[in-house]
């Protein structure tokens, strides 16, 4: 991941050499965007994965809306011939 990114990051740089101002633009910007986008990726992901905060919608409900969960049955089995369909 750290490697892919890094290419991309250089990829996106060397565009900072182009004359076009446009493409200067948005090689620097996109390195940019990159290398925050990796940066969140390390410390961030991490950080809101160990937090072990419960959320309000998960302490005994099954969804944000709260609905109690229920057990779902399952759909009977039909047994035939497939000159039935």
């Amino acid at each position: 991941m750290l490697a892919t990114n890094a290419v991309l990051i250089m990829a996106f740089a060397s565009f900072a050499t182009a004359r076009l101002i446009p493409n200067v633009l948005f090689g620097v910007l996109t390195a940019f965007v990159l290398s925050v986008a990796v940066i969140a990726d390390m410390f961030l992901t991490p950080a809101l994965i160990t937090s072990g905060q419960r959320r309000p919608w998960t302490a005994g409900r099954s969804d944000p809306d709260g609905h109690a969960s229920a057990s779902i049955a399952a759909a009977p089995v039909v047994s035939g011939t497939s000159a039935d369909c």
